[in-house]
């Protein structure tokens, strides 16, 4: 599995932290920038017109107003002044010559000058507006280089000052080659002719805003990012005191837990001695894993005694399924001595121990006796039952009682004490060993399975009485098999056809007769062999609900042949 790559937390409070500074320093130097450039912008704008202010109260308003109203006539004696500049400049500005020549002109020239170097303004003039012809005529230049001949033409929209004399002018920037960016303001020059529009404007350079800004900007990082840097440090540090250490305290002791713990040492208490500090999250935190240790602790000792009880249940488990399995006939040949029958048989309980039983013994030199029966119920308390039902048919069966007498005795028996309403299902057949007759009794059992010599396994639909310890009283009745040399008789439990497979299918009472038929003449144990395949192979991995028993008798050799028919009473 690839490994995850992984950070600490104190990394990530870190990195966290002083993305957030930045975020905080980036933002104050946009809002900086934005409201400095703007308040110094305003600022150079009202020096503009202060400037344009103070020049023209520190000189003769009324020369300006005359030296504009000169221009103004020789500009407007011509029909088309733009075009007259544009076809003839040379002519064109002759006509203005008389205007500059003036003792006013070249004195208004120095003053404006003078005025202009005292200030931060790259150029100071007087300029006319012919509104109905959008255009504007330099008539006084102050300027240190490119001074403009008075009388030049340039394009202006004057269609806003129409019938409006007298309102400020109104600003634009404009970009010189040689001072970049300009800043145009003026104020109104006022003559007492009418018609005349002058004003007296001056440029400004926001070059020199930029370059504050600039260093506004630098000076406004610096302390700002010294400002977040301690901020930084400052949480930081508080972060590492207040949440990170106390978080690595929690990991280390949570790995001196799992430690501890899995190494399968004594409950531990390490939980406790963390000090949480003063955050709420981390005494919260510390609490819940306090709390957790304090129930792991007492899961750990209930899961002790648990366990301890279990090992305790699957060892008297164990010893009552050896019990159980050496009260059962275990050891084949059983009758190694007897060459007149062979007999076998098995149980696979479903659980440790089973409800279900099978017996075989002699009950003289000429009698078997044989037995198979079903308790009720499953586990320990149908072992228990079991073992009184087998218990008490043996005794009664080595009274030298019939088959029917035998379950008369044990279903009274088991029902006068009989309080969780128990019972056994019982098939007991008595075999005289040299006639081959056979005496049996069924208590609620399944039908016996019977292969005469050279024959194959059939049903025999036997007499059924009620299971014993249903009712007291109750009478059974004996009916007679005739066993002869060859024959095979195989009875069994309900386990085997209620068999059922992961569709809920049961293995059925004709597949088992399919199955004992496909070797009818084989060996008791072969037979049994063929059962247990079929049966695994049909459930396969389906779980195992209810026991399985089965026991078969063959007959090998009878010193006397009887009749050959059965008898069911």
């Amino acid at each position: 599995m690839k490994k995850q790559k992984s950070l600490s937390i104190s990394k990530v409070a870190i990195y966290m932290v002083i993305g957030q500074a930045l975020i905080v320093m980036i933002a104050m130097l946009v809002t900086s920038y934005i409201f400095f450039r703007r308040t110094v912008t305003e600022l150079y704008e009202e020096m503009d017109r202060s400037i344009t202010g103070a020049e023209l109260t520190a000189v003769d308003e009324s020369i300006l107003g005359k030296i504009a109203e000169q221009a103004n006539d020789v500009a407007r004696s011509f029909d088309d002044p733009k075009q007259e500049y544009e076809t003839n400049p040379e002519e064109y500005l002759a006509h203005f010559d008389f205007i500059m020549e003036t003792d006013e002109y070249k004195e208004m020239q120095k003053r404006l000058n003078e005025m202009r170097r005292r200030t931060s303004s790259t150029c100071v003039m007087l300029t006319v507006l012919i509104p109905e012809q959008n255009i504007g005529i330099y008539v006084l230049d102050a300027s240190d280089v490119n001074v403009m001949h008075c009388g030049v033409v340039y394009d202006y929209d004057g269609s806003k000052f129409v019938d409006n004399w007298g309102r400020d002018f109104e600003s634009y920037i404009s970009e010189s080659t040689t001072y970049g960016l300009l800043r145009t303001d003026g104020v109104t020059c006022c003559s007492m002719k009418e018609g005349v529009y002058s004003y007296l404007v001056a440029d400004i350079p926001l070059s020199r805003v930029a370059e504050r800004t600039k260093r506004y900007l630098f000076q406004i990082g610096v302390v700002t990012l010294l400002i977040v840097i301690v901020m930084c440090i400052g949480a930081v540090m508080t972060l590492k005191n207040m949440a990170i250490l106390p978080l690595k305290k929690i990991t280390e002791t949570a790995k001196q837990f799992t430690e501890k713990y899995g190494t399968g040492g004594e409950e531990t208490h390490v939980f406790k001695e963390i000090d949480p500090g003063e955050v709420s999250e981390m005494q919260d935190l510390t609490h819940s894993l306090q709390s957790m240790e304090e129930e792991i602790n007492n899961y750990i000792e209930s899961l002790g005694t648990l366990t301890a009880e279990k090992a305790r249940i699957s060892t008297e488990l164990e010893l009552a399924e050896s019990i159980q399995a050496n009260m059962l006939p275990n050891i084949f040949p059983a009758f190694p001595e007897r060459s007149e029958f062979d007999i076998y048989a098995l149980m696979d309980p479903a659980r440790e121990v089973g409800g279900d039983f099978y017996d075989f013994f002699l009950i003289d030199e000429d009698h078997l006796a044989m037995v198979i029966a079903d308790v009720s119920g499953k586990g320990i308390p149908a072992a228990l039952f079991m073992m009184m039902s087998k218990i008490l048919v043996k005794n009664f069966t080595m009274q030298g009682l019939q088959p029917a007498e035998i379950l008369e005795k044990v279903n009274n028996a088991i029902c006068q004490n009989n309080p969780n309403d128990m019972f056994v299902t019982i098939w007991i057949g008595i075999l005289t060993i040299s006639t081959g007759e056979t005496v049996c009794a069924n208590a609620g059992h399944e039908y016996p399975i019977l292969r005469k010599e050279g024959g194959q396994f059939e049903v025999i639909k036997d007499p059924h009485g009620v299971a014993a310890g249903t009712i007291g009283g109750m009478k059974y009745k004996n009916y007679d098999l005739q066993l002869n040399t060859g024959d095979t008789l195989f009875v069994y439990t309900d386990g085997l056809p209620e068999a059922t497979n992961r569709s809920n299918e049961l293995f059925g009472l004709e597949r088992t007769i399919n199955v004992l038929n496909q070797e009818p003449d084989a060996e008791v144990e072969d037979l049994f062999v063929e059962i247990g395949i079929a049966v695994a192979e049909f459930v396969e991995d389906a779980p195992q609900f209810d026991d399985l028993t089965m026991l078969a008798l063959k007959i090998k050799d009878i010193p006397f042949k009887a009749d050959a028919v059965s008898e069911i009473e």
